[in-house]
């Protein structure tokens, strides 16, 4: 993480011109965070507050991502310990506030993952303005940003057979944050702070259950036990759990690995190709 002046700062993201009415004097110290996939974000230091902006750019396009849709999801959960609070939203990005604390790395329990999950599920949603999650249309968007040379045969058949989602009534759909690892949790003096919300929508809770499960690499089988455990999930209703987050994994992991093709069109980051053919190889698994 680079640390740096305001006026240094400007110069690699002009996007920072944008908040100098809320800085009127320059913010002391800037940082580069490392970490983030989606895209390059700052920690503001000012007066004894940390923030961090989330700009907008070409990646948040690509990846479809919406920075008022953000702002307005942690306006809604605004009342909640584990979400930053917003400070301001405008065409160039958002402003949060920092969640003080150390990531939580390895440093994290099976069972605390996945009660975090378990208690975002929770929220009550019904009179919050959150944008629903089309899963369809998110897998469309996606593909319709990938090169058309790396649509090959194979790719299009792993496209068409897993793009549409598995059926849950609206009544049973819950807050999803659809980016919940170790690496987006923090450990604050309050508890386990949650970061990067820019995915996070009205969704099955079982496809968020799904993807955890999955960037988490944990049992399908221990994990959903333990969510139910903590969801108060029936016993009987166990078994369709278990069933239906295993449908749900190869449709996650399709949404994953054109996220990792598009990520190396766009940086070059060999990672991101090899994360791609790695879950193309799994995936090719469901074709026979």
């Amino acid at each position: 993480m680079a640390k740096m002046g305001w006026q240094e700062a400007v110069q690699l993201d002009d996007s920072l011109v944008s908040l100098t009415d809320y800085f009127p004097d320059p913010p002391e110290e800037m940082e580069l965070l490392s970490g983030g996939l989606s895209n390059r974000c700052w920690k503001i230091s000012h007066q004894d507050r940390q923030y961090v902006w989330r700009p907008v750019s070409k990646s948040t396009s690509v990846f479809g991502i919406s920075r008022a849709n953000e702002y307005h999801l942690l306006v809604a959960l605004s009342s909640y310990q584990f979400s930053p609070n917003p400070v301001l939203n405008n065409d160039r990005g958002l402003l949060v506030n920092w969640i003080d604390g150390q990531p939580v790395g390895d440093q994290i329990s099976q069972d605390e993952l996945l009660n975090t999950l378990a208690t975002i599920h929770n929220v009550q949603i019904n009179d919050k303005p959150i944008q629903k999650l089309l899963f369809s249309e998110k897998v469309d968007h996606l593909w319709m940003q990938l090169a058309n040379e790396q649509k090959d045969e194979a790719l299009v058949s792993l496209y068409k057979k897993h793009r549409e989602p598995l059926y849950l009534p609206e009544s049973l759909k819950t807050l999803c944050h659809l980016d919940l690892g170790a690496y987006n949790l923090i450990r604050a003096r309050d508890g386990i702070g949650v970061i990067d919300w820019e995915y996070s929508a009205i969704g099955d809770p079982r496809m968020d259950l799904a993807m955890t499960i999955e960037v988490s690499g944990l049992s399908p089988e221990i994990a959903v036990a333990m969510y139910c455990h903590y969801r108060g999930i029936d016993l009987s209703d166990m078994g369709e759990w278990q069933q239906n987050v295993e449908l749900w994994l190869p449709k996650i992991r399709l949404l994953g690995m054109l996220w990792y093709q598009i990520g190396y069109q766009l940086w070059g980051d060999d990672l991101y190709y090899e994360r791609f053919q790695q879950l193309k190889m799994e995936l090719l698994k469901t074709l026979n």
